[in-house]
């Protein structure tokens, strides 16, 4: 059973909320999206270290459900952080993009204004 904790964006194409699976007490990220999004599936075969783990990733007609590992922190733009901790989250944020682009996976939303 999820448990709605919060919801971090909304959208008209996209719902983001953290839960509890509170059987296991497990927070989690629930995206709904409109429309069809197979890339999650793909997604969820994947495994690295800097890659959130896909719990499901369920496609239903009209939409797309996908649970997803939580990663507590901060955005770096708030982030207070030595230049020597801001290059390690760099190297690991290309690591892990050489890796989906390895993978024939292109992310394209890098950038967020807010």
């Amino acid at each position: 059973m999820l448990e709605e904790l919060a919801v971090l964006h909304q959208s008209d194409k996209s719902t983001v909320t953290l839960v509890m699976d509170t059987e296991t007490n497990r927070h989690m990220v629930e995206k709904l999206l409109t429309g069809q999004h197979p890339l999650y599936q793909r997604i969820e075969t994947l495994h690295h270290p800097y890659l959130p783990r896909i719990y499901l990733a369920d496609q239903e007609p009209d939409r797309m459900v996908v649970l997803e590992e939580y990663i507590e922190g901060v955005n770096l733009r708030r982030a207070a952080l030595s230049e020597r901790a801001l290059t390690r989250a760099l190297l690991e944020l290309c690591d892990v993009l050489q890796y989906l682009h390895s993978q024939g996976i292109l992310h394209r939303d890098m950038i967020n204004s807010s």
